[in-house]
């Protein structure tokens, strides 16, 4: 069961990280940060770089996933703790 809790950790923390980027980004039009919008995030150099690099750590996180673990293991692993956790 520590295995499959491992693996299981591993995929919600790729899903938390792609939550709290969508969060982050649901909060700058809705105008929650008063001196910043998107448009002025992508004119800043290092706003536009930040972003970018959101996006390629997800990307990475994505693939890494793809490559290491087939995508069978993967339902059977988040089924396997479903039905043990709960």
């Amino acid at each position: 069961m520590e295995i499959i809790e491992r693996f299981f950790q591993v995929f919600d923390s790729i899903y938390n990280y792609y939550k709290e980027f969508k969060t982050f980004i649901a909060n700058v039009h809705e105008g929650y940060f008063i001196d910043f919008n998107l448009e002025a995030i992508l004119q800043n150099q290092e706003g536009k770089r930040l972003l970018i690099e959101v996006f390629y750590l997800y990307g990475v996180m994505l693939i890494l996933q793809d490559r290491l673990i087939p995508a069978i293991a993967r339902e059977r692993l988040v089924v396997c703790y479903i039905r043990y956790k709960g």
